[in-house]
């Protein structure tokens, strides 16, 4: 009972989120396909940090190039935002290396490179450097500036997943 209590909770901030669980992965739009899904929440590119309802164990401010930020360090998740015009804190960054979120399309850290090939076939680059090893999702068709990058250790797992607006700050 307890579990269906979970999965219904976590239908219920999908739909809320715009994160479509029914739709075709191939065909999941800009906004769901750049959000990261816990058990308990779903966080979001462009969201407005006030709807992450946890509590941020460090924030770090910064500014530069006409952009204010903060950094916020959770125990397992990094969110960056900037501040907006409206005095929002608009996520802008997302980043982690705990396996309790998964993209929309169900990648999560720990999975291996065989199941990101799969399940984004040919949206993907791969770069290979001797710092890092990562694989880069960046349609082709986002009016923005939005992608998702995919680190890989000499395992070839899924370390780091990191989501971001390419905006500057």
């Amino acid at each position: 009972m307890k579990k269906l209590i979970s999965v219904i909770g976590i239908i219920v901030l999908l739909l809320l989120s715009g994160c479509d669980l029914g739709a075709e992965h191939k065909n999941i739009g800009e906004k769901s396909e750049f959000c990261l899904i816990s058990e308990t929440i779903v966080i979001e590119l462009n969201m407005d940090i006030s709807k992450v309802n946890k509590e941020p164990i460090s924030v770090a401010l910064g500014s530069g190039d006409g952009f204010d930020w903060a950094v916020n360090q959770y125990d397992d998740i990094e969110i960056k935002t900037l501040l907006s015009d409206d005095d929002k804190n608009i996520i802008n960054r997302i980043s982690t290396q705990s396996p309790n979120y998964e993209t929309a399309r169900g990648i999560r850290v720990g999975d291996g490179v065989a199941k990101l090939l799969d399940l984004h076939k040919e949206d993907l680059t791969h770069s290979q450097s001797p710092e890092a090893e990562y694989y880069l999702f960046d349609p082709e068709d986002d009016i923005g500036f939005k992608k998702i990058y995919f680190y890989i250790d000499e395992n070839d797992a899924i370390h780091t997943i990191v989501m971001e607006d390419g905006i500057d700050g």
